[in-house]
């Protein structure tokens, strides 16, 4: 599971930063608070699921490049799943994250959590992530 604790320390850092970062403002913070409530209820409802449980650490992951480019938490002008899906990215690219399995899951849940609708091919998407 090495895989799977270099993914959850990277965004329990980047959350903190998060949590400085903006420590004055109230969405900000409450969003915070959102992703550590998701993150207690996943650890509730699968105990020995640690992709499902980091994943809820991620789901919202995007809503701070959000708060960046916009100064709110504004879907109607940039989706945070696709904000969500590019933090991914980028943190591959500059070598912050490894490909691997576990992030291919996590990256699915950013994707088209609360969204299934616009998952394209339900049968292809393991049954976990779904």
């Amino acid at each position: 599971m090495k895989n799977i604790d270099k993914l959850e320390a990277f965004i329990d850092n980047y959350l903190q930063e998060m949590h400085e970062k903006y420590k004055d403002n109230p969405a900000v913070q409450d969003k915070l608070e959102h992703i550590a409530r998701v993150t207690v209820l996943t650890e509730k409802l699968c105990p020995n699921n640690r992709v499902a449980k980091v994943a809820a650490k991620y789901h919202d992951i995007g809503r701070f490049p959000q708060m960046e480019l916009l100064g709110s938490f504004d879907d109607g002008k940039v989706l945070h799943h696709y904000l969500g899906e590019d933090f991914i990215a980028r943190a591959l690219y500059q070598g912050k994250l490894e490909p691997s399995h576990e992030l291919e899951e996590i990256r699915l849940a950013v994707s088209y959590h609360a969204r299934m609708d616009f998952m394209p091919y339900k049968s292809e998407v393991p049954e976990q992530t779904i």
